[in-house]
């Protein structure tokens, strides 16, 4: 059978998948007075903008660029899953829904109008880290945790929105590593502005390395994830 046999089925597969589980909502799925991809990026642009977070989708009037950018995401999802299937990678139940969002085959309901409001905030944040994937080499196993001490640079700041809360993601690189670093901030954390502040420059961190793996399409490859971190004031030569 070839690649593109396979594809169909596995499309087909998904096609029966149900996404209007009684689960989520038994409420009627919401009709959208236009494209609602198009919808929540044109709120993104208007929370971008500095005009309020979290718009109402039906008080939006997409533009040019919102339109483009609908296009961009729904092909940029379609092609990273399409891949996961045809190498028999393990998909979330999230990731499928999200699918089910920029293929048009998910009816969405009143409880599923969060994820598509963080839509263009997922979006953003996986090319974050596609960009962070391509600059450092990811880690392919579980390396002890150790205290490290090095000069770091910011390549990637992500903010990551989710339920449980909201928050700054500083991906790093030293010089002493290939494979890239991670801290994060609580974005209601009243040391925010200062950490911001502090990583806006190269900056001496001293802090545990723990090994973490990414979820989704670069599944597989890890990452050390800073804690209990301090600032070094000196200038010394740094070592691992």
């Amino acid at each position: 059978m070839n690649t593109k046999t396979v594809l169909l089925d596995k499309l087909e597969e998904w096609k029966d998948f149900d996404w209007g589980s009684p689960a989520v909502s038994e409420s009627n799925p919401i009709v959208f007075k236009d494209d609602p991809v198009a919808l929540a990026w044109a709120s993104y642009r208007h929370y971008k903008d500095g005009k309020g977070r979290w718009a109402d989708l039906e008080d939006m009037s997409p533009t040019a660029e919102d339109y483009s950018k609908s296009a961009d995401i729904r092909k940029y999802y379609a092609d990273r899953i399409m891949m996961s299937m045809l190498s028999n990678t393990q998909i979330s139940e999230f990731r499928k829904k999200l699918y089910g969002v920029v293929s048009n085959s998910l009816q969405l309901k009143k409880n599923d109008i969060g994820l598509l409001h963080r839509l263009p905030y997922f979006y953003e944040e996986d090319l974050a880290i596609d960009r962070v994937v391509a600059q450092t080499e990811g880690l392919t196993q579980r390396r002890e945790t150790d205290r490290v001490t090095a000069e770091f640079t910011v390549i990637e700041k992500v903010l990551k929105s989710r339920r449980s809360g909201e928050y700054t993601q500083f991906w790093l690189r030293s010089n002493n590593h290939s494979a890239p670093f991670m801290m994060v901030v609580k974005q209601d954390n009243p040391y925010h502005r200062l950490v911001n502040a502090i990583m806006s420059r190269p900056v001496i961190l001293s802090g545990w390395a723990h090994t973490k793996f990414h979820n989704g399409y670069h599944r597989g490859l890890g990452y050390f994830y800073l804690a209990d971190i301090e600032v070094v004031n000196d200038q010394a030569e740094t070592t691992e």
